[in-house]
């Protein structure tokens, strides 16, 4: 009866949506069944367009073909063809926007060239290296003596060390220092008799087999979102240079920014051979301030289990990772686009399956 009932309304709505297929749009202004049968254009899906045509004749079948296919309207942005850099490309973005709003159409601003956002199609890192993504890279092993084998992680060596276990635990007091264990990448160690946990960390930038990567768009070294600096850089070209081309005030043009898939690059998408937590040079001072004790003595319980005390670290250290995040990166953009009249908007890196 369910499944009957839903396929009804359906039906119904597939209805009034062809009955209205060639806009522009009924209003918001309307009682709740109304816009439910034919919804305004900002309720509709809207269809992202990345490359605006540049002839006046081609943007208006454009903005005719979307209200005839039922959608609201579109996310969309400059061309990728030099993206951000081309004023004839501005010229017909700038000319194609207001006519599109003639026509009736919802607008969002897409933030980027491809994904994630915040690399500016590789603009914002230009000459600024040291803004990329980074993370320190562990690898672990258990023994109860005997010889222990670990090829070490990528990047700068921060810590090579063995801790005691005592009933499954890791205790970080009485660790034994193994930086001399290690010889052409590798660790090799001959373990007393009892029970060890080992472990050797690193430091390096986040890349190889993460989102930035394995990008279906551009694959391009990805920014530090726990970093003030490049997000402020992002924002200066990319969202600066729409502002500059169409005015301060974005409202009128568009209903929000769409920043999409971006991510601390701490999630490896191809199967690595070792942990990783996002890291960045502010990271340690900013714990510190924040939750009242250094980062670095304790970093071994984020990834070993040390009991209650690396519970609690594991929730300071990614409440931190969280203020950061918060702060740095979508702090700055909804500050900007708040000063230029619209709202920010976007998604993070998941998308559920149906």
């Amino acid at each position: 009866m369910r499944i009957c009932f839903l396929s009804l309304v359906a039906l119904v709505v597939l209805d009034n949506l062809v009955a209205h297929a060639n806009g522009p749009w009924p209003t918001a202004e309307r009682p709740l069944e109304e816009r439910f049968a034919a919804p305004p254009a900002d309720a509709r899906i809207l269809k992202i367009i990345h490359h605006f045509p540049k002839a006046q004749e081609a943007q208006d079948s454009l903005f005719r073909g979307l209200a005839g296919q039922g959608f609201g309207g579109m996310a969309t942005n400059v061309s990728f063809d030099q993206y951000l850099e081309n004023e004839e490309n501005w010229a017909s973005f700038v000319r194609g926007i207001p006519a599109a709003k003639a026509a009736g159409l919802s607008l969002w601003l897409y933030d980027e060239k491809g994904y994630p956002s915040g690399n500016a199609g590789g603009i914002t890192m230009r000459e600024h290296p040291e803004w990329e993504a980074r993370g320190r890279y562990f690898v672990e092993a258990d023994s109860s003596g005997g010889s222990v084998q670990l090829q070490v992680p990528p990047g700068a060596l921060v810590r090579a060390a063995a801790f005691p276990v005592a009933g499954g635990v890791v205790s970080l007091e009485g660790a034994v220092d193994l930086a001399v264990a290690i010889k052409d990448g590798r660790l090799s160690w001959d373990a007393p008799s009892g029970n060890w946990h080992v472990m050797v960390m690193t430091e390096d930038r986040l890349y190889e087999g993460t989102h930035a990567a394995e990008s279906l768009a551009d694959k391009l070294p990805y920014i530090n979102l726990l970093m003030p600096e490049p997000t402020s850089r992002f924002l200066e070209v990319n969202h600066g240079g729409y502002a500059k081309h169409l005015g301060d005030n974005l409202g009128p043009c568009f209903v929000a920014t769409f920043t999409d898939e971006p991510s601390l690059m701490s999630l490896f998408l191809r199967k690595q051979p070792w942990t990783v937590l996002p890291w960045s040079p502010n990271l340690p001072v900013e714990f510190e301030k924040r939750r009242g004790y250094p980062l670095e003595p304790v970093l071994p319980a984020l990834v070993a289990e040390t009991g209650a005390k690396g519970m609690s670290v594991r929730y300071d250290f990614w409440k931190t990772v969280g203020e950061l995040v918060s702060e740095n990166y979508f702090g700055q953009i909804q500050s900007w686009c708040r000063a230029h009249g619209l709202a920010s908007g976007g998604h993070l890196l998941l998308e559920e399956s149906m």
